[in-house]
Formats: structure tokens, sequence, C-alpha cells
């Protein structure tokens, strides 16, 4: 599922997270609390091609052998079609566009700023406040420690 890049705290409690990182962390660098819009999930202009999950052992000496050419079907016959509706899917990843800054920052000559803004002004998105995927931070610093998290999410420096 595609973020756009416009900052955004409205899903409740999204505000709460976003400070204690901005005052602890480097929130910037954290997409997931940032950006709370994406596309709608039946838009595949937006969210393009799925990926897969491969049972390595399944797939044979022969093929791992050779350089996969596509990323979505990297063992041809081996990989099932990774065009499953996101409703039907057993999970989904989250693609952010980010900040241009960091949409560029790949090196990648398809990363123009026309093609960033058109994923980062996503205007259709629907909101992701149901799936509270920000809460994700308090229960990282709860279980590793703020001194841990920091230096895991390369904000060590900071403070």
């Amino acid at each position: 599922v595609r973020f756009g890049a416009l900052d955004n705290f409205h899903c409740p409690g999204s505000e709460e997270v976003a400070s204690f990182a901005r005052t602890h962390l480097h929130l910037e660098r954290l997409s997931t609390l940032r950006y709370q819009k994406h596309a709608r999930k039946d838009d595949f202009s937006k969210n393009r091609f799925g990926k897969v999950f491969m049972e390595i052992s399944e797939i044979s000496k022969e093929a791992l052998t050779t350089v996969p050419n596509n990323i979505h079907r990297p063992f041809g016959d081996a990989c099932i079609r990774p065009i499953t509706p996101v409703s039907e899917a057993p999970f989904y990843l989250m693609h952010y566009a980010g900040s241009w800054e960091r949409f560029q920052g790949k090196g990648d000559a398809r990363r123009g700023y026309e093609a960033w803004k058109k994923l980062a002004y996503i205007k259709d998105s629907t909101s992701c406040c149901y799936q509270q995927s920000y809460h994700w931070l308090s229960r990282f610093v709860n279980q590793v420690g703020l001194e841990r998290a920091k230096y895991l999410l390369g904000s060590a420096e900071q403070h």
C-alpha cells in the first residue's frame, strides 16, 4: 500500500507518539509515524505490484544461481503471480514516498521530482488510523529501552 508524504497527525494518539519521537529520536526518519494517509487499496496505479514470499528450499539450485531480473517474481514459475488484491492478501507492505530528500537519495534515475509529486500528494487517500501503525514505537521502546531504541533507530548521536 502506497503512503503519501504529507505530515499527518490526525489519528487518535498519533500526535503524542510523534512528540515523543521528536524529543527523543529523529522523527523525520520515521515514516510510519509521520505519514498516515495512503492510496486506496484497490488503486493499482499507485500501489503497483505486490511482492512474493518463497519457500527457498523448494527453489531449484539452478534457479538460485540465476540472478533474478524481477523482484516481484524473482524465480519465474516457482513464484506465484503477486497480483493478489490487497483485501485478500494475508499481509501487505507499506511503501512510503517519504520526503523529497529521501526519495531522491536512492540514486534511481526513475525517481525524479514529478514521480515523487505523484506519489507524495495522493489526493484520493484513505486514513490508516484503524491500523494504528504508529503505536509500534512505544512497544518497541518498552521492549528494548530508550537508549537501545535510539541506537537501533539511528538516533544515538542526537542526545
